[in-house]
C-alpha cells in the first residue's frame, strides 16, 4: 500500500513516517518548506529521513 504523509517534516509527521518506514510501507512525504517556524528545522528533519532510508 502507498500512504501519503503530510507535514512530514513536522514532529508528529516525522515520526509518523519513520514508523511507516520501519514497517516496509511506500512513502509519499509531502512538506511546504516556509520560513515559519524555523526553515533550519525542516531541512534537518529532510535530511534525517534521507539518510535513514533502506
Amino acid at each position: 500500500m502507498k500512504l501519503s504523509v503530510t507535514a512530514a517534516t513536522g514532529f508528529i509527521g516525522l515520526h509518523l513516517a519513520k514508523n511507516l518506514d520501519k514497517n516496509r510501507q511506500q512513502i509519499v512525504r509531502l512538506n511546504k518548506i516556509n520560513d515559519f517556524p524555523i526553515v533550519k528545522l525542516k531541512v534537518c528533519s529532510i535530511n534525517k529521513v534521507r539518510t535513514n532510508k533502506r
